[in-house]
């Protein structure tokens, strides 16, 4: 129960996050720092900017709980937003040892193959999807994939099937307007429903 608890309370931090409610976010991560579960606490750590503690707590986290592969998967993405490729490709290699195919740690893969290697990339966002088709944040990124390879067809394709997913996937709207504004229109219906997210 107690770790429900905390599961639900780090979505409402990220939520208010999402929506651009800063100090509300900054406030609710700050009561996390007590939680009770190393892997919540270490969340909290990292988005408050503490990244020493954030790592000593991912470190616990993945001590006590050493078959949990979205722990590691986790860790990987904040050494991965940190520069830190090399540590965050060992740490999804680890996630994807305990859980052949984790699809949070095939899109971690898929983030680090996406400069310089966008096939590869590309396979390993197809595969997550294979094991999870509701994974809209694959979508996504095969949507600005196929931006960047000017495939402005196959881009909104892949939003669109992200936003069927979550209306409010931010990266597949903004992929949205960046089409409309490629072809001379001005993005109006994406812009007006990501403001609504975060005004």
């Amino acid at each position: 129960l107690a770790a429900s608890a905390s599961a639900a309370t780090l979505g409402q931090c990220q939520e208010h996050k999402r929506r651009g409610r800063l100090p509300e976010a900054k406030s609710c991560w700050q009561g996390l720092t007590s939680s009770r579960d190393a892997a919540v606490q270490a969340e909290a750590y990292w988005a408050l900017g503490d990244f020493k503690t954030a790592n000593e707590r991912f470190r616990s986290a993945v001590a006590s709980k050493p078959k949990d592969p979205a722990v590691r998967v986790r860790w990987g993405r904040m050494f991965f937003e940190r520069g830190q490729r090399e540590d965050a490709g060992t740490l999804y290699e680890e996630a994807l040892e305990i859980e052949k195919d984790f699809p949070p740690a095939l899109i971690g893969m898929a983030y680090l193959a996406s400069s310089g290697f966008e096939s590869k990339a590309v396979e390993m966002a197809e595969k997550a999807l294979e094991k999870d088709g509701k994974l809209f944040e694959a979508r996504e990124m095969l949507a600005r994939f196929a931006l960047e390879e000017y495939n402005e067809k196959r881009a909104v394709e892949e939003a669109d099937k992200a936003l069927a997913i979550s209306p409010e996937a931010m990266n597949a709207l903004i992929v949205r307007a960046t089409v409309d504004w490629l072809n001379g229109k001005p993005g109006t219906e994406w812009i007006a429903r990501l403001e609504k997210i975060n005004p």
